[in-house]
């Protein structure tokens, strides 16, 4: 999406790679576009672009699998190929770490980490979070979260959790 423009992208697409990491609450990525019909030529890449990914099966009918939102926040490279032909290797983030990075807020708090980390989600983030099946060791407590970004909020308060048997919790987005 670019501005109030949606332009397809499908039939330029040759590679997308997601990553996932145990320390990032967020999965980021890359693509790259062989645009051989000048569609990208006006474009200049701000960083804000929206960029959705929709999975689904092959035929006609077929229920949508998968839908996730990222930011192409940066143009790794364009490389024009010929007159006619550029490929450009875009770098992507998950949408709710741009706007968690944009976002920064100072709040006290009182209960268990976990409910703690479910507040901070579902009001700086508007995101509704799916906990696991068992709480966390710690007891309730209060704490104050000193102008940090809703996930650098949350990943530090996740780095005090640990289950009763003392295995660690982990966060994504």
């Amino acid at each position: 999406k670019l501005g109030n423009s949606i332009i397809g992208v499908q039939n330029l697409i040759t590679s997308i790679e997601l990553f996932e990491h145990l320390e990032k609450p967020y999965v980021t990525g890359k693509i790259v576009l062989v645009d051989d019909w000048n569609i990208l030529d006006d474009i200049n890449f701000s960083g804000t672009e929206i960029f959705t990914l929709r999975l689904s099966g092959a035929g006609k009918g077929v229920d949508e699998y998968f839908r996730y939102k990222f930011i192409i926040n940066k143009v790794i490279k364009s490389e024009k190929i010929n007159d006619r032909t550029e490929v450009y290797t875009l770098s992507l983030i998950d949408r709710t770490a741009y706007l968690s990075a944009a976002n920064r807020f100072s709040k006290s708090y009182t209960g268990k980490i976990e409910e703690i980390i479910t507040n901070i989600v579902s009001s700086e983030l508007g995101k509704k979070v799916n906990k696991g099946p068992k709480a966390s060791a710690q007891p309730k407590l209060k704490v104050i979260i000193p102008f940090m970004s809703p996930l650098a909020a949350c990943d530090w308060l996740k780095s005090s959790m640990t289950t009763t048997n003392g295995s660690p919790w982990f966060l994504f987005s």
